[in-house]
């Protein structure tokens, strides 16, 4: 049998991807490798076949082989993978053994090699000879046998124009600026058969093949190597395009030339190169056609044009001004200068580079996260000094809520017939908190709210502005202590220290944390000073009875007025007293209770992350009672006398959203723990936490054993004793929700965590709280491709270790169920502006009646019709009383409401989705079925919850702002049969990693290294 295709089609057996075999390359001929097998523990009959997979585990060659001990002749006719959509591509190789039902894979495996190579780096150890050849986008691509670092057996697919790149490790050093030119020594490996050899640079930019040769001031020779002694003048580029250079080395072999990269010797030179960069460009006045220099964190030498290289043409069609205007034109280079705010309050940069040759010059400020760019007047420009004065005046009319966002500050113009346009940063920034922020440059009335625009700094030295509620502007000019709070009737009193400024202190504010800028409320109550030895005490109350209190967080800050400007200060507390508060008696009922239209709610103390005073609102539970604060303590006190017991199980908690379900990640996590025994092999008490009340509890029935009632005595103690908690949702999730006060609660920040996550993260921007040191950060970030892990480490913070690429576990279950079905699934995702509010304002909303719209369209109901389909609209638990069967007049329409039925149940027997912003359309590419995207209120999204795509050409699906556009969309599907579009199969192919049905197991592995 011979196979090419996907892994996930190929075969009925459960495949395992797991252990190694030993083995010894012998030697290669066209089309074929030859293999021995050395002496080892294995039966030989059961191998079957020699297999391929791509380094991502999803394309698979197979093809069956009688094994024997000795040597093994692997033929690859006619070799598929050459039929692969890019290079360089990678191959592992691995022997396949039958039994037991299923396919294991083993692959090949030499330790001499790998010890060998760590002793002499030689990479000829590495890369053999070319087995195979053949066209690829008109150039000639090479299939070479390829032994990793660690000893693994494989292939490489590349052009062989890079061949040599694989085999040299050539290395740049000694460079200094003299006489304004750069100076640097290149140290070139000899390789068999070259006639000629030199330095060359190439053109980093992508479908860009400009190269130019250098010719070296002396060459060296010293035996196995040449060193090139070069000096590059600064005006070497001049003249040409706009472009980014890497320094390269070339050989001539049989005629043909072949290009090799080089690397920065090592990280002394790397940091001496960065430190004269820096150097340089604050000394130098560089012109605006001369080149610069930089070591990029791949650590090679590279060499840019001062003019960025997106510079567009200029044309009567296509004007300086329309071409400003344009939401395509923006920075993609860095202009190095200074900024500043003079006694006038003029907004001043200085440029770096000469601007003499230039015109047009404007600056705009640009917002990535809401694609907003605002054309900002200079009103005043000397290209002698290169300095202009900028007027932030157009903000006044661009912003519309008080919403608080960070703009960058880009500097255009035009020179010699193009546009070019670039941000602007201070190469000798270094970050500090005192010099962060300049002085404001404008005021703004906001919905009667002030607010001002301050220029500053990022944390690499770009220019910023930010846009901020001029009263939260200095929350930590002024120290404020927390001393205590309490409730008395129906006041609270709150009591904090001050240290500096007291004179200017004004009273208190309670202020909503609002995530939409009409909910903005401030309540403000006065305050009496009371002198306390070197401190002063600031005693307030609140009226609560006064106060229209709305769920969920209240923030509480110290209010002062110097004369001109009022301002905020955080209240912060520190860890001592949050222990005393949580552990003291007095405290265990302190919290106010009151009545609104809907339920019975209580406001009580809550300490933020960052350490600061609020208030939380919720609806009162039994959680609240002093007898549940009894048996929180007793739970304590019994862990603390079994701690060494606990300790010795090794406890790992699984569980999923606020405990109730056992459908998605962690469920399918679990089960795949205790299928296969992993507690065991990992010495770890696995438990799964869920409430005995949940539809799902059946699931998890099977391992009764292993199952934890959420709230439990029993299920408090393996909490405390817990070492490892995997999660889908949040860490705080095995636990009661928003806890006042709980003795248990705070201690799942100090375990070990993994989030399972429950989606892919693209669509929707949860930095702010899955962010490192944020409320919901931690230890381990499952992540399902290399893009997702690229969009994690930027905007998250966390590293590639603890990102790793694995998949999501409920993959592992997804099958296409679709086959004679007739549904298809409507999941919009939750607002988070809508969260908390009351019912009446919920009905109001744009996301209620737009749906409701949808559901009740004539059009819809014709499409459902005349395509016999049944339409299963699945919404959150949150809008479960709001929409109801009874106000949908329509019979082909089901709710269903997620959680109380396993959604990706729903998913798989449906031929097509529908949503706005939900990751599940990840699930349903997954299986390479449909999706159809309607964001009738893109805009609002984006500007409170914000996207790491450009959903304008990046969603994997048809997007519709409109009912009657969604209908014509589904109609279109209905008419091709619900087939994925050309298009969105190749984005399938780039948005997974694996489809090997191992996501768990590469879970596992995670796991285990984060209990070692």
């Amino acid at each position: 049998m011979k196979y090419f295709g996907l892994l996930d089609e190929f075969s009925d057996k459960e495949i395992i991807i797991q252990d190694r075999i030993k083995a010894e390359l012998i030697g290669e001929g066209e089309n074929k490798v030859t293999i021995r097998f050395p002496h080892q523990d294995v039966n030989y009959k059961d191998a079957v076949a020699f297999a391929l997979l791509d380094s991502h585990n999803k394309y698979l060659w197979y093809k069956d082989t009688k094994i024997n001990s000795d040597l093994c002749t692997i033929n690859f006719d006619g070799f598929d993978y050459l039929q692969i959509d890019y290079v360089p591509l990678r191959f592992k190789l691995y022997l396949v053994f039958q039994g037991n039902g299923h396919l294991t894979f083993c692959r090949l495996y030499s330790k001499s090699i790998k010890d060998e190579y760590r002793l002499t780096k030689d990479k000829r150890l590495l890369y053999y000879s070319s087995i195979s050849s053949a066209e690829y986008r008109k150039e000639e691509v090479n299939l070479i046998t390829n032994i990793t670092t660690s000893g693994y057996f494989g292939f490489i697919l590349i052009n062989k124009s890079s061949r040599v790149d694989y085999i040299v490790s050539n290395t740049v050093d000694n460079f200094k600026i003299f006489q304004d030119d750069f100076c640097f020594d290149v140290t070139l490996e000899k390789i068999s058969k070259f006639t000629n050899f030199g330095v060359s640079f190439k053109s980093a930019l992508p479908n860009v093949n400009t190269i130019y040769d250098f010719k070296p001031t002396l060459v060296r020779d010293m035996g196995d190597r040449f060193v090139l002694e070069c000096r590059l003048p600064r005006t070497y580029f001049q003249g040409i395009k706009p472009d980014v250079f890497n320094l390269h080395t070339y050989y001539d072999i049989d005629g043909e030339r072949y290009y090799s990269t080089v690397q920065i010797k090592d990280k002394e030179n790397y940091d001496n190169i960065l430190e004269l960069s820096a150097t340089d460009k604050l000394q130098h006045r560089t012109l605006i056609d001369e080149i610069t220099f930089t070591a990029t964190e791949s650590y090679k030498l590279q060499f840019s044009t001062i003019l960025p290289y997106n510079g567009v043409e200029i044309t009567p069609e296509n004007t300086a001004k329309r071409i400003l205007f344009s939401p395509n034109f923006v920075a993609t280079r860095v202009f190095y200068g200074a900024q500043s705010v003079d006694q006038l309050g003029q907004y001043r940069i200085s440029l770096y580079t000469d601007l003499s040759g230039i015109s047009d010059l404007s600056v705009f400020a640009h917002c990535t996260s809401i694609k907003e760019k605002i054309i900002l007047d200079v009103t005043e420009f000397n290209p002698k000094k290169n300095e202009f004065i900028v007027d932030f005046s157009a903000f006044k009319e661009a912003m519309e809520d008080i919403t608080s966002r960070t703009y960058s500050i880009c500097v255009a113009f035009s020179y010699n017939g193009y546009m070019y346009c670039g941000k602007v940063s201070a190469p000798d920034y270094k970050e500090d908190e005192s010099t962060k922020y300049l002085q404001e440059v404008e005021t703004l009335t906001i919905k009667d709210t002030i607010a001002v625009v301050e220029p500053m700094y990022g944390s690499n030295g770009t220019f910023y502005v930010r846009v901020k509620d001029r009263l939260s502007l200095f929350k930590d000019k002024v120290s404020v202590s927390y001393q205590k709070a309490y409730f008395k009737d129906k006041y609270l009193y709150i009591v904090t220290d001050i240290t500096n400024n007291k004179e200017h202190f004004t009273g208190y504010a309670l202020s909503y944390r609002f995530k939409d800028s009409e909910d903005r409320r401030i309540y403000y109550t006065s305050a009496e000073l009371i002198p306390s030895g070197d401190n002063t005490h600031l005693k307030g109350r609140f009226d609560l009875s006064k106060i229209e209190l709305q769920k969920s967080v209240w923030d509480v800050y110290a209010v002062f007025n110097d004369g001109r400007t009022a301002y905020f200060a955080n209240v912060y507390v520190d860890k001592r007293q949050m222990y005393d508060y949580l552990y003291h008696k007095s405290m265990s009922e302190n919290f106010y209770r009151f009545s609104n239209k809907e339920d019975t709610d209580i406001l009580f103390p809550y300490f933020t992350t960052r350490d600061t005073l609020a208030f939380m609102i919720r609806q009162i539970s039994p959680c609240d009672s002093r007898k549940f604060k009894m048996k929180e303590i007793l739970a304590v006190c019994c862990h603390k006398v079994l701690k060494w017991y606990y300790s010795h199980k090794n406890i790992t908690l699984v569980y999923e959203r606020k405990s109730q379900t056992a459908q998605d990640n962690g469920y399918y996590f679990f089960k795949h723990c205790m299928d296969h025994r992993v507690g065991k092999r990992l010495k770890s008490k696995i438990c799964y936490v869920i409430d005995p009340s949940s539809p799902d509890y059946k699931n998890v029935e099977p391992y009764k054993g292993n199952v934890l009632n959420f709230m439990s005595f029993k299920h408090m103690i393996y909490l405390l004793g817990a070492k490892n908690l995997v999660y889908t949702h949040s860490k705080n999730d095995c636990y009661i929700w928003r806890p006042n006060n709980s003795v248990i609660a705070e201690r799942i920040r100090f375990k070990k965590h993994i989030f399972l996550q429950h989606g892919v993260t693209s669509l929707k921007r949860i930095d702010k709280f899955y962010g490192k040191g944020k409320a919901g950060d931690t230890d381990v970030f499952v992540v399902s491709s290399k893009k997702e892990r690229e969009i994690v480490n930027k905007w998250f913070g966390y590293s590639k270790e603890q990102t790793p690429i694995t998949g999501l576990a409920r993959w592992d279950a997804l099958k296409d169920k679709s086959n004679g079905s007739n549904e298809i699934a409507l999941v919009p995702t939750t607002r988070n502006w809508l969260d908390d509010v009351p019912s009446e304002k919920f009905l109001d909303s744009d996301f209620y009646n737009r749906y409701m719209e949808l559901l009740n369209s004539p059009e819809l109901k014709t499409v459902l019709a005349n395509n016999d389909l049944e339409l299963n609209f699945c919404i959150s638990s949150k809008y479960k009383d709001y929409f109801t069967s009874d106000k949908i007049d329509n019979k082909r329409i089901h709710i269903s409401v997620i959680g109380e039925k396993p959604l990706n149940e729903i998913l798989m027997k449906s031929k097509l989705l529908i949503t706005d912003y939900s990751s599940v359309c990840y699930d349903m590419l997954y299986m390479c079925k449909p999706v159809l995207f309607y964001q009738f209120d893109y805009e609002k999204f984006i500007n409170s919850v914000g996207t790491y795509i450009n959903m304008d050409k990046d969603l994997m699906g048809d997007r519709s702002i409109s009912a009657i556009d969604l209908c014509n969309d589904i109609n279109k599907m209905a008419k091709s049969n619900f087939r994925l579009p050309y298009e969105y199969k190749l984005m399938r192919d780039n948005s997974f990693t694996y489809f090997d049905r191992n996501n768990s197991l590469r879970i596992i592995q995670e796991l285990k290294k984060v209990m070692e």
